[in-house]
């Protein structure tokens, strides 16, 4: 049986910590030092994760009797449920992409990203109105009133909890959100939560977005006329504050591309032998990658294989050094097989052979 605690909402009382002190010495056979609840309750898992890692990279070379082996996926699930509590503390818990859904939503998403990158392009926003009803609709919530009926209220509801969950989003991913999709589209009543989670997570950018000036400009008229003392749309307005993140308009149009002087033969041309492979990194370093990555990593055969045979090392990552110095080094990823087309659709890659 496993009880996972909410970590973050502990009070700092004496019985609490001793309770937590307790906990820990039967696990780690020594009274963690004396400091604040979530103190110690950080540092310790740190230590666990320390040792845990350790104790899986030896699993690699012991054989296991079934009992063991049934005992092993025992744990699993429970270090599995105890990560899931953590990373949702942490806000960086992503739910299992659904094939399904993510294909229902696919003409969604392909006009959010398009009116995105027309954005970009052109430096002028499409429909302002739209920009700002949702800046206004995600920091105040959708209105209330006495009259509302019991589903009127529900759906509200449901409104106000995804306007708190766009407000966790980095600013990018907020302003893509605000100008892609009309508050009517995506309130409670509207579309069901697993639509709702893979356009939010799809929105999610892989880079820092240089916005036009424009979008600064609406989000400050926004802030000063209409939601005032908003300390998150105070951040979103003034987050980064390098100016360089927003671009001038009269200046937005790139000047021409330099001429790339390049050596005859292109460098993918070039006749490569490897001399070196290196991979077999700690799983852990997977969830450092950055989306669409991660989850493309992990919903590949491999990785799966690997956690269910309890690796604490994966094969899915890894980078070729060829004999020549001068050439470049290659980084490959393992992903899944419709992860993999994609990351086609998303980059842009197009056929280059096929056999």
């Amino acid at each position: 049986m496993l009880v996972v605690v909410d970590i973050l909402d502990i009070p700092s009382s004496p019985s609490t910590i001793l309770t937590i002190n307790r906990f820990l010495i039967d696990y780690f056979g020594q009274p963690p030092p004396t400091k604040s609840a979530m103190t110690t309750v950080v540092e310790q898992l740190k230590t666990m994760a320390h040792s845990l890692s350790l104790l899986i990279t030896a699993l690699d070379d012991v054989p296991c009797t079934e009992s063991e082996l049934h005992t092993l996926d025992t744990i699993a699930a429970t270090i599995q449920d105890a990560s899931l509590a953590i990373q949702k503390k942490t806000g960086s818990f992503r739910p299992p992409r659904n094939d399904r859904v993510w294909k229902s939503c696919e003409e969604q998403r392909s006009k959010a990203q398009s009116t995105i990158a027309t954005l970009l392009a052109e430096g002028k926003l499409q429909n302002a109105s739209v920009f700002k009803r949702n800046i206004a609709t995600i920091y105040r919530g959708p209105s209330s009133s006495e009259l509302d009926s019991r589903d009127v209220k529900r759906r509200k509801g449901v409104t106000q909890r995804r306007c708190h969950r766009l407000q966790q989003l980095c600013p990018d991913s907020i302003v893509s959100w605000a100008v892609s999709y009309p508050p009517s589209s995506w309130g409670g009543g509207n579309i069901a939560d697993d639509i709702f989670d893979c356009l939010v997570e799809d929105i999610q950018p892989n880079d820092t977005k240089a916005w036009p000036a424009t979008v600064r400009e609406l989000l400050v008229k926004i802030r000063d006329a209409e939601i005032q003392d908003c300390p998150g749309l105070d951040q979103l307005v003034e987050t980064p504050n390098d100016p360089s993140r927003y671009t001038a308009d009269e200046n937005y149009k790139s000047a021409p591309a330099r001429a790339i002087v390049t050596a005859p033969g292109a460098p993918a041309d070039e006749h490569r032998e490897m001399k070196q492979m290196f991979s077999s990194a700690p799983a852990a370093r997977v969830l450092q990658l950055p989306q669409p990555f991660r989850e493309a990593v992990q919903n590949s055969m491999l990785w799966k294989w690997e956690r269910g045979q309890g690796r604490g090392t994966t094969g899915t990552m890894a980078t070729l050094f060829p004999k020549d110095a001068t050439q470049d080094v290659s980084f490959t990823i393992r992903c899944g097989h419709n992860d993999g087309y994609r990351l086609n659709d998303t980059y842009g890659f197009k056929l280059a052979f096929s056999s």
